[in-house]
């Protein structure tokens, strides 16, 4: 019995003596904090993901800086973020609280801001169930009717590139959540979407807000000291009534979608109506304002770099005569045959992230790396913009170069989240885009505009200021390859089924 005590004591002096010294370890090194405020005086308000890169040239690929009395850890390289969450992904899976974000505007209802909780293991259930690699294949029939429509609305309209990639983004996702069609650039429900996505840009970016973020203990001010939460309030209405009435739309509908193959009472027992309502929601709006992003930056290289284009043009034509089909359009089925051309969607991925300073996340209990201390409680930083442009990975990283993922595949992307908050729509995202970059170039060449004889190109390092990071809005022409291609897709489309609901049952029979 003594030996058993002794061994115990032992034991718990090993432990102890192992948290005491994990305790005494160095945060990553980085610059240095003032008091309170930490290191916000630093940081700029554009572009702040540079500043990460430049601090992690400084102090090396992690570092520690302070916003507020917030500790913050900033990995810059993909080996330092795969090393980290190779065996600790459960660790660094959470997320801190975005005080006006996930609880003024969506009240802890918001999957993608939710922390590492039950509730969001359940969430993430409900949303992956169609999301899944098997599944985005059989979408192949939206990707084509999306895809021909979008050429349409650029070879006939006079539309700016945003709005008509956001049609083809979000009726790709709202025809699969709730067999409903966007079939025009201006439609209402488009501008409803819009008009809330900017105004929760517009006030995520006032100083009260950024304010309260810093300082959380702010929100528990009362409403007349916070006018925050009324705007959070006035947004929440607006996305929880867009939300609910596609949610009726969803139901009244002939056929299988999201919706109904998510309602499974097994699984959803413990979740209101108004909680559901917005995880199918955010199924709808978290995959569109990304996939529009990144097809801007497609056009914005292509302008950039036109000898890009024609390269993949010339792979593209070369594939359609070897196959004897030059009185068609490339289909899903030729992408796999036009490599240069796929590894377009890869470089842009790159080149230019999407969500250039990630998504943060936050541990949930202390940790260590290369001799250096996490604590508890930190926020951790996966910078996208320092990752994909790291000179040691990426070969002459600010150029737009599709070969090097010919030469290797297995090249990193930090665009999609790391680990158990990866992106799980990626596969869907991805083979949508594919098609319709394809077909762009089948179809137009792109150009930028020229004023009194001079090509008007526009910055390729001016962007958005956002968690999304889009290009600054911009103008291209999309100049028509020849009026037979024209005849060719004006053919194909009369031909083309546009019934969602004959659509959405055509796919759940191929699943079932």
């Amino acid at each position: 019995m003594l030996f058993m005590f002794i061994t115990i004591a032992i034991l718990l002096g090993i432990v102890y003596k192992f948290l005491d010294d994990r305790r005494k370890l160095p945060l990553p090194p980085g610059p240095k904090p003032l008091p309170l405020i930490g290191n916000i005086y630093q940081i700029p308000s554009e572009n702040p993901w540079r500043k990460y890169q430049e601090w992690n040239a400084t102090y090396g690929p992690i570092i520690s800086f302070k916003l507020g009395l917030q500790t913050v850890i900033c990995l810059g390289t993909h080996q330092v973020a795969h090393e980290i969450l190779a065996k600790k992904s459960e660790v660094y899976s959470s997320r801190p609280p975005l005080v006006f974000m996930g609880e003024c505007v969506f009240r802890g209802l918001n999957t993608a801001l939710l922390p590492y909780t039950k509730q969001w293991r359940l969430h993430s259930r409900i949303q992956t169930k169609f999301l899944k690699p098997v599944w985005a294949e059989r979408y192949a029939p939206l990707y084509d009717l999306e895809s021909k429509q979008l050429l349409l609305d650029f070879l006939h309209g006079d539309h700016d590139i945003r709005d008509v990639f956001l049609r083809f983004s979000y009726s790709l996702t709202a025809t699969l959540t709730y067999s409903k069609r966007i079939e025009t650039v201006d439609g209402k429900m488009l501008r409803v979407i819009v008009e809330a996505s900017e105004s929760i840009a517009q006030m995520s970016a006032t100083p009260m807000v950024s304010l309260v973020q810093l300082f959380p203990i702010l929100n528990r001010l009362p409403r007349p000291l916070a006018p925050w939460k009324a705007l959070g309030d006035e947004i929440y209405e607006k996305a929880t009534a867009l939300y609910r009435d596609c949610w009726t739309e969803g139901q009244k509908s002939q056929s299988w979608n999201w919706l109904r193959g998510a309602f499974d009472r097994s699984v959803t027992a413990d979740i209101d109506t108004e909680e559901f309502i917005h995880i199918i929601g955010f199924i709808f709006d978290a995959g569109a304002e990304p996939m529009t992003g990144v097809m801007e930056i497609f056009v914005l290289a292509m302008l950039t770099f036109p000898d890009v284009m024609k390269k993949a043009q010339q792979e593209i034509d070369q594939r359609m005569n070897a196959t004897n089909r030059s009185n068609q359009m490339p289909a899903g089925e030729d992408l796999v045959h036009l490599p240069y051309t796929m590894a377009i969607l890869e470089e842009t991925l790159r080149w230019r992230s999407i969500a250039p300073g990630g998504f943060a996340h936050k541990t949930t209990a202390d940790d260590e790396f290369g001799g250096y201390r996490i604590p508890k409680g930190s926020m951790v930083i996966f910078n996208h913009w320092g990752m994909d442009l790291d000179p040691e990975v990426f070969h002459n990283p600010m150029e737009f170069r599709p070969e090097r993922w010919l030469e290797n595949p297995d090249l990193p992307l930090a665009v999609f989240g790391f680990a158990r908050r990866a992106c799980p729509g990626r596969h869907v995202g991805k083979g949508a885009i594919k098609l319709a970059i394809c077909r762009m170039l089948w179809l137009f060449d792109i150009l930028p505009p020229n004023v009194n004889g001079e090509e008007i190109k526009p910055d390729p390092l001016d962007m958005v200021q956002g968690l999304l990071s889009p290009p600054t809005p911009f103008k291209a022409v999309f100049k028509l390859r020849g009026v037979e291609r024209a005849d060719i897709l004006e053919q194909e489309w009369r031909t083309t089924e546009k019934d969602p609901d004959t659509l959405m049952n055509s796919i759940y029979e191929k699943g079932a």
